[in-house]
């Protein structure tokens, strides 16, 4: 095979998650003659989680000429799946070191969106202190690129009329941010607030359709910076606010400059933004425990209302267990999250269950590499081959919401929790065993639990969770206690109307604010 046809084979094997066979056509090219192939040898090996090995193949790509920002890429070097804790400690501090290293002399960047692919998605999975992180991150890219941090000029021009208040984020479709947003897009217009929806992209979907819909007027911003920019500021808006700021580096990237009076952010992804120009946090109350502001750059809104105007989706009919790729027998106790979530203080619960009840079985969802389920296999069943670990077939929502159903327990991890996850799970009828942390990002479900009247069967410790996980799924008077009390508690939960009001009035005030301080 020639040099061009093996490329071509690597990249087409790469975007189907085939990472290994992609690195291994791509290694029988021999020593790599461009940069731009050794910026791909070292993507693979990050998804293969050999960060040694990508770091030492970014290298090359820098020494033989790749863009300076392909630094920027080397420092943020994580595995998608999580090693032992000692390899977290090892991988936070190179990342630090090399961030630190970069603020000192930033990178020239040319273009962001291209040189810059990905940014530092699975930080928010690691469970530490981000703020330091992503405050440097944010710095050297605007060191690097400073218009990312610019003001843009319409900003100073006063604002009157209806508040306006624009929602910008990637995912305003069939998506989770997309579900748990459709309720506040639909219904901030009842309180005398403009909706203006910010996508990159134009409506792909029933539900990007309907948002697109419901706003009082949605704009195409593109996925080119300076046309987004413009297209932003050019709404004239008081509040922009980004549901989740992390997930795409895109909408990151934009929030790193001026583009409104005020700019916020909310928990979609559950981290400080670490950008200058988000002024504020907004988290129900109960999600931000008193004394833990500090980690945030933003400045924290409690929301009075601990809730999520949400509304529950048709419960699918029961689906033959076998037809989910699952045993036919013994208990399911499922954990619905994304593999990357899992972080190995969790996995000694998974092992708890097992050892507990070994008929039964432990489910994950499958990804979309082979190569991350094998790292994680080998993760949580090393010191106990005998558990029972299946991972589930991809499904579509259908077949997801059924494999909801058909677990006798949600499995909640830690210490990033689940959100829409566990409302679905409620919907469901399945109860969710959950250690909040005391941060964000492992609160929520705890907090949604408290709200429906069932702050009592949140787990305090990791063996509380075996426990309360190995007992609710046990036939017997206790398993169907709780779930009378999770149906009879998630009236309180769904389709609540305080969250949109407690929004409305947050904006309100902060758009007020700034009129008044611009005069």
């Amino acid at each position: 095979m020639n040099p061009d046809a093996l490329i071509r084979a690597a990249r087409t094997a790469a975007s189907h998650g085939l990472h290994r066979e992609a690195l291994t056509l791509l290694d029988a090219l021999g020593p790599l003659p461009a940069p731009g192939l050794w910026v791909l040898r070292a993507s693979l090996q990050r998804e293969l989680c050999d960060v040694a090995g990508a770091r030492e193949s970014f290298g090359r790509a820098l020494a033989l000429g790749a863009p300076p920002a392909v630094a920027g890429r080397r420092a943020l070097l994580m595995a998608p799946i999580m090693g032992p804790v000692d390899e977290l400690a090892r991988e936070r501090a190179a990342c630090l070191a090399g961030l630190r290293a970069l603020a000192a002399a930033p990178p020239v960047i040319r273009d962001p969106v291209a040189e810059l692919p990905w940014l530092d998605f699975y930080l928010a999975y690691r469970g530490g202190e981000d703020r330091d992180l992503r405050s440097l991150l944010a710095q050297v890219l605007i060191g690097g690129h400073p218009a990312l941090g610019a003001v843009h000029p319409a900003v100073a021009r006063p604002r009157r009329g209806p508040v306006r208040v624009g929602v910008c984020s990637s995912h305003l479709r069939d998506h989770t941010i997309g579900r748990l947003n459709r309720a506040l897009i639909e219904g901030l217009g009842a309180h005398g607030i403009e909706v203006v929806v910010l996508a990159p992209g134009a409506p792909r979907d029933a539900l990007a359709r309907q948002l697109h819909a419901a706003a009082h007027e949605a704009v195409v911003i593109g996925r080119a910076l300076g046309p987004a920019r413009e297209a932003i500021a050019s709404a004239r808006l008081d509040v922009l606010h980004f549901p989740d700021l992390g997930m795409d580096p895109f909408t990151w990237l934009l929030s790193l400059g001026r583009l409104a009076p005020v700019q916020t952010v909310s928990w979609g992804h559950p981290i400080t933004s670490g950008s200058p120009h988000v002024d504020a946090f907004l988290a129900s109350d109960g999600l931000v425990p008193p004394g833990t502001e500090g980690r945030f750059t933003e400045r924290v809104i409690r929301l009075a209302d601990p809730m999520v105007r949400w509304t529950p989706p048709p419960v699918p009919p029961p689906v033959d267990r076998r037809a989910l790729g699952l045993p036919a027998e013994g208990r399911l106790y499922l954990c619905p999250q994304s593999l990357f979530k899992l972080h190995p203080d969790f996995d000694p619960v998974l092992r708890g269950i097992g050892a507990g009840d070994p008929a039964g079985t432990v489910v994950l969802l499958g990804a979309r590499s082979p190569a991350w389920q094998e790292r994680l296999r080998a993760r949580i069943c090393g010191p106990q081959p005998g558990l029972r670990l299946v991972f589930a077939p991809r499904q579509p929502r259908e077949g997801y919401l059924a494999l909801l159903r058909a677990a006798d327990v949600i499995v909640d991890p830690f210490p990033f929790a689940g959100g829409h996850t566990s409302l679905e799970a409620f919907a469901m009828g399945t109860p969710v065993v959950t250690l909040p942390t005391d941060k964000l990002r492992g609160r929520i479900t705890g907090v949604w639990l408290a709200a429906m009247g069932l702050g009592h069967r949140v787990a305090t410790s990791p063996a509380d969770m075996v426990a309360k996980a190995l007992d609710w799924a046990r036939p017997g008077p206790l398993r169907d206690t709780v779930r009378a009390e999770l149906a009879a508690g998630t009236p309180r939960l769904f389709d609540h109307p305080g969250p949109v009001a407690d929004h409305a009035a947050v904006f309100s005030a902060l758009a007020q604010a700034a009129r008044a301080a611009a005069g």
